[in-house]
């Protein structure tokens, strides 16, 4: 599930139910704690001053719970978050799941066939996918600055497309709700049209700066600890200029497109996106009072049984277990304290919610193996943990709650702009054997507006899929294919020391590609005419759905397009097109050829077929 290239029909079907019964768990619970606590579903009726006041309220109570936080630690409390140095390395671990894939849920949005109408509300929010990725900057991007933390400490997960990274013994991390609000994330990314409201709602609620992330910038740092992770969060998420605005100003520009009857299903739409970020849990739990008393126990115990345990066989955690003498390792028992506990929680010798039926609690008493080495309190102690352990509850396969409250059911064609297909036919694809030399300008003209419109809309499929799986996004040559896609997106390219922020979405800076083009032929017209010659393309659509194997082939695929279309100012004088046109082609076309000037220092070969396929693909085009 964490790697969106390997997907078929039936793991698509999968992931649109699964992301359905999460809304559905995330209103169930929304509705039952309603009244308790703020929460969206008490405002019925939408009303752009009440949603504004309510995200006022929530970033309020963050503060509020930070201003109180920081009143305990002056008053000489402990830190609350990461208990040690070893249980916050346990801690980021527990939580690489949904840190690796930071900003999946906008990861295919705002793509080539996003309705007119909808496009200045999906800017904005690829926009803040954008800053996610650190905008073509390396040393910005969340996925490469979190793997840095963990490398700091020593830990080196797999990659988080891998299958080895939901492997158990890669990567031992079995918390249900993390791996669950991972999924949530991804399943919002592969529907970016029939789950808009959802993927806009989540976006509101996941965009606000946490108190968790407010801990863990602060304590990271006492801990000697790089929080920059943590702090770019807490500065870029700001909701003033930072993405806390931007999410709430695409909602509201959101829910004003449509109809009465269209408008009110979005809004439901948005409020179950919201709950679906806020209530399932996405940052690692941290040990109670009863959790740390046992962990006291059990470090007590460790030495003074230490001999005892050298003969001892029983396993805990079964296959991915250890016995108890590994278990109770002087060497990293700090660390492995916080999974020790984990895994015996969940392990046969307990019985959540329930000691006298525990094979643990009755090792301790008479008869017992363990009789004598624990005290009467220590067992009491021992009792109540597994007392207050969550008895596991079996989910809810009935799919009816989203739908009833969305008023919606789920389209066929919903994962239309899912990644299906991975090959590129190199050698089926009835090209010329010679292949036209790279850099090599084709097209001459005159050639039709309406085919010279269509053409550069084609321009936007190399890229197209590129960054659909965060975790991939994290390398300087991918950080060049986003500089490329943000200039193609209307978007700067400039590196600078600052984010875009709202001021981009208050001040658009440049022209888009699909602004240009449908400045020269209507979109519908462009849609047909796609769609008329949509088999000629199909092959660039088909290799721009793998990015990742064909890296070189699509850079130079979008070489070609630039060279022969956006700068070929001959072409476009020929094909009557006027001179601000031309001029804003040529400017947006220049700064593209300058991000991608050293491109073949890569793989000359992929770029050169990439090239010679579109070029020839042009020329058939404009010979039609």
């Amino acid at each position: 599930m964490l790697n969106p290239f390997q997907i078929d029909a039936a793991t698509i079907a999968s992931a649109s139910e699964r992301l359905i019964e999460l809304l559905d768990q995330a209103l169930s619970d929304g509705h039952q704690c309603l009244g308790s606590e703020p929460n969206i579903l008490a405002l019925e009726a939408y009303s752009p001053h009440a949603l504004k006041a309510f995200v006022s309220s929530a970033n309020r109570g963050v503060d509020a719970a930070w201003r109180s936080y920081l009143q305990r630690r002056k008053a000489g409390g402990h830190r609350e978050l990461l208990l040690t140095r070893e249980h916050a390395e346990y801690w980021l671990e527990r939580a690489a799941p949904v840190k690796l894939i930071d900003g999946a849920w906008l990861s295919r949005i705002h793509h080539r066939r996003t309705a007119c109408e909808l496009r200045p509300i999906t800017r904005i929010a690829w926009q803040i996918l954008s800053e996610e990725l650190g905008d073509g900057d390396l040393k910005k991007n969340h996925v490469h600055l979190y793997s840095k933390l963990l490398r700091s400490f020593g830990l080196s997960l797999p990659a988080g497309d891998a299958a080895e990274f939901i492997d158990a013994k890669a990567n031992p991390n079995d918390d249900p709700d993390i791996w669950a609000a991972a999924v949530a994330q991804l399943a919002l990314g592969m529907f970016p049209d029939e789950f808009l409201a959802e993927v806009m709602g989540f976006n509101l609620a996941y965009e606000a700066v946490a108190f968790d992330t407010l801990l863990a910038a602060h304590e990271l740092k006492e801990l000697d600890l790089d929080p920059s992770y943590f702090n770019l969060h807490i500065t870029i998420d700001n909701a003033d200029s930072g993405h806390t605005a931007m999410a709430l100003d695409a909602v509201l520009k959101f829910l004003e497109v449509g109809e009465p009857c269209t408008r009110e299903r979005n809004w439901r739409g948005v409020k179950a996106g919201y709950l679906l970020a806020t209530m399932i849990r996405s940052s690692p739990s941290i040990p109670n009072v009863a959790d740390k008393q046992v962990l006291d126990i059990f470090s007590r115990k460790r030495e003074a049984s230490n001999a005892a345990h050298q003969s001892c066989r029983a396993v805990i955690g079964g296959l991915r277990g250890m016995n108890v003498s590994a278990w109770m390792h002087s060497d990293g028992w700090e660390r492995r304290k916080y999974r020790f506990l984990q895994i015996l929680a969940t392990s046969s010798w307990v019985v959540p919610g329930d000691p006298d039926k525990s094979r643990l609690f009755a090792e301790l008493g008479w008869k017992g193996r363990m009789f004598g080495a624990f005290t009467v309190q220590e067992r009491k102690a021992i009792a109540e943990w597994i007392s207050s352990l969550e008895t596991s509850k079996e989910p809810s396969r009935v799919v009816v709650l989203w739908r009833n409250f969305t008023m919606r059911t789920p389209q066929s064609n919903a994962a239309s702009n899912v990644v299906m297909t991975f090959q590129r036919p190199e050698h089926t694809m009835g090209m010329h054997s010679t292949l036209a030399a790279f850099g090599t300008i084709v097209l001459d003209g005159p050639i039709s507006r309406r085919i010279l419109a269509t053409s550069l809309w084609c321009s936007l499929i190399p890229l197209e899929h590129a960054f659909v799986c965060p975790a991939r996004a994290a390398s300087h040559e991918m950080m060049r294919a986003l500089r490329v896609l943000r200039l193609l997106n209307g978007f700067s390219a400039d590196i600078s020391n600052a984010v875009d922020g709202m001021d981009e979405v208050y001040r658009p800076s440049r022209c888009s590609v699909f602004s240009l083009v449908t400045r020269l032929e209507n979109a519908n017209v462009i849609l047909e005419e796609f769609d008329r010659s949509r088999a000629m393309w199909e092959w660039l659509e088909r290799a721009a759905q793998d990015f990742k194997s064909n890296h070189w082939f699509l850079l130079g695929s979008q070489y070609c397009f630039v060279l022969n279309l956006f700068t070929n100012g001959h072409l476009l004088q020929r094909s009557g097109i006027y001179k601000e046109m031309i001029d804003d082609l040529g400017a947006l076309g220049s700064n593209i050829l300058q991000q991608m000037s050293d491109l073949q220092s890569g793989e000359r070969r992929e770029c050169q077929l990439g090239y010679s396929f579109v070029s020839q693909t042009l020329q058939k085009i404009s010979e039609t």
